[in-house]
């Protein structure tokens, strides 16, 4: 419980309720909270044309994994996996620009958050390879364990990044809300997700986390 209590702080929410059983461990919650006048920021609503955008780096969550699995010392990359910090003040500032049109965290994956938008949505993507942020010690990781590092960053999940799509019109509103992001893509009108690179394009598939 330390650590959902420590968690819960951060986000300034508060954990009022609770009863523990003895058993194999089984966890259910449920979270409630008010919008205070924001537009609320769905999956369902990307736009052919819209860009997209990832509030942080990609992969370190899988890092440590990988090399805690292969008795690697990588702290960082292990802070991301056990650590893992919620982008709620982000969500709250990127949910008062009103430049949103969908949004999705990565705890699945970037994978699988970009094919959940795309179905909600009922619209494909477009993510280029070459602008996605690499995360701390992903690339040596890499070459330490032989696993691919667009593996990591795109399949593995554990991260609490926020995967959005807004209208390029509204990109300054987007600048001034203090918020870090990089653009990765755009959002198409096809009905799949792909990863585009120099080699070409590859339909994503959903991940494994």
């Amino acid at each position: 419980m330390s650590g959902a209590d420590q968690c819960a702080e951060f986000c300034g929410a508060y954990i009022v309720g609770g009863d523990t059983k003895p058993g194999n461990g089984f966890v259910c919650g449920t979270a409630i909270g008010a919008l205070d006048g924001r537009r609320p920021m769905t999956r369902r609503d990307a736009l052919p044309g819209d860009l997209i955008a990832v509030t942080g780096p990609l992969g370190s969550p899988a890092a440590g994994y990988h090399a805690i699995m292969n008795g690697l010392s990588f702290p960082d990359a292990a802070d991301s996996l056990f650590i893992p910090v919620p982008r709620t003040r982000e969500g709250i500032a990127l949910a008062s620009t009103g430049a949103v049109t969908s949004c999705i965290d990565l705890s699945d994956g970037l994978a699988t958050a970009a094919l959940t938008i795309c179905e909600c949505s009922r619209v494909g993507m477009d993510i280029m390879s070459e602008f996605l942020p690499k995360g701390a010690d992903v690339e040596d990781v890499s070459e330490e364990t032989g696993v691919p590092e667009m593996d990591m960053m795109m399949n593995f999940g554990g991260e609490y990044e926020l995967l959005f799509t807004f209208s390029k019109e509204k990109l300054n509103a987007l600048y001034e809300s203090g918020v870090s992001f990089s653009i990765i893509g755009v959002v198409t009108s096809g009905r799949e997700a792909r990863l585009v690179s120099d080699e070409g394009a590859r339909r994503l598939e959903y991940g494994r986390y």
